[in-house]
This record gives C-alpha cells, sequence and structure tokens, in this order.
C-alpha cells in the first residue's frame, strides 16, 4: 500500500472520527482518553506520510504500513520509523520523540447514543 493510499484511509477515518486520543509506542499522550486531537493537515509524499494535529503535533511515518481500521480506532503497526514532532502547550518547548517499532494508535471517542 502507497502513502498515498494510507492517506485516504487517514482522511476518512478521521473525517468520521473528528477527534481522537493518541496513544504512541511507549505511552497515551496526554493521558489515556483525556486528550482530544484534530487532523488539521495531513499530506502523502514519496514513501512517508505527514499527519499535523492540532496544528501543534507532527507525525511523520516513513513507509507505513496498511492501517488496522476499526470503527473506532486506527491502528499503525508496521512502519520503517516514526518521528513525533510536537511542542508543548502554552510555552512551545519543542519535543521529539523517534521509534522504529510499535503501535500507533488512534482512538475515536464514542458518540453519544452509540454505545
Amino acid at each position: 500500500m502507497s502513502a498515498a493510499d494510507v492517506l485516504t484511509t487517514v482522511l476518512a477515518w478521521f473525517r468520521e472520527a473528528k477527534v481522537a486520543s493518541l496513544d504512541l509506542p511507549d505511552h497515551s499522550f496526554g493521558g489515556p482518553g483525556r486528550s482530544l486531537h484534530q487532523l488539521t493537515r495531513a499530506e502523502a509524499w514519496n514513501d512517508r506520510l505527514l499527519l499535523e494535529l492540532d496544528k501543534q503535533l507532527l507525525l511523520v511515518l516513513t513507509a507505513p504500513g496498511e492501517p488496522l481500521v476499526a470503527q473506532e480506532e486506527l491502528v499503525f503497526d508496521k512502519y520503517d520509523q516514526l518521528v513525533f514532532d510536537w511542542q508543548e502547550y502554552g510555552n512551545k518547548r519543542p519535543h521529539l520523540e523517534v521509534y522504529n517499532a510499535g503501535a500507533v494508535r488512534f482512538v475515536a471517542q464514542p458518540r453519544p447514543g452509540s454505545l
């Protein structure tokens, strides 16, 4: 699956989900289910997928495999590298995390009446 095909899947999933929490390979960003993020930009070029959340958090996946898609989850468990570049809210202090394995999971919040 090409990065462009993965992009199409991501856009369709976020169109339905609207917002989602972010679980990285070694921790939940902002705490489990507490921080919800909106996709503000998404691009595919060559073998890379760029996902921007909240106009502040950047995820770059190199050679992303086909994501696992469920109604409430979008999971990337295959990629060559994940770079997570983010700034703290309020003071813009920079952080960079690099992963070569592990799952990246977006979890949508159930909508009222969907349980």
